[in-house]
């Protein structure tokens, strides 16, 4: 029997703009506090290899990363899509996290998740993400269809 992998779900990370933009509103979250004790602000931050050495060390196969509470969703509108893009991007680009995760399990057992406040992305914006994957099927299995299966959403119908 093939060992089901080690799934931690929401995972925080936090990026660095976005902590300095959420200080900044006239009354910050009060969430903000624990990010900055201990090591916790340097462990948000890292999308690479320290994160996934503490994986490892806590025997974690995939982590399903969650920007940090509160997100964007106190900042402007058009301030926080622009950092949902950001932030969106910069864990794109830090694919270390997913080559770990494809390692240890195949697509069919990946999700997609994201921070954006999601109004109107363009269609390249969300390609940027899944071209990470090398095929069409692979692209189609993260962006929906696993989560379809999951949660038993027929799509056949559009």
């Amino acid at each position: 029997m093939t060992p089901v992998p080690f799934i931690a779900v929401e995972e925080h990370w936090i990026m660095p703009d976005v902590t300095s933009r959420l200080r900044a509103v006239p009354q910050p979250d009060e969430s903000l506090a624990f990010n900055e004790m201990g090591d916790n602000q340097e462990r948000l931050e890292d999308l690479g290899a320290g994160r996934i050495a503490a994986m490892d060390a806590q025997g974690i196969d995939v982590s399903v990363l969650a920007l940090t509470p509160p997100g964007v969703q106190p900042l402007p509108p058009g301030e926080a899509l622009a950092l949902s893009r950001a932030a969106n991007d910069m864990a794109a680009a830090s694919m270390a996290l997913l080559r770990h995760a494809l390692s240890v399990t195949s697509v069919d057992r990946l999700i997609f998740s994201t921070d954006y406040p999601f109004q109107r992305p363009t269609r390249e914006e969300v390609d940027s993400f899944l071209n990470h994957f090398s095929t069409d099927a692979e692209r189609e299995q993260f962006s929906s269809a696993n989560a379809a299966s999951l949660y038993g959403i027929d799509f056949s119908f559009l």
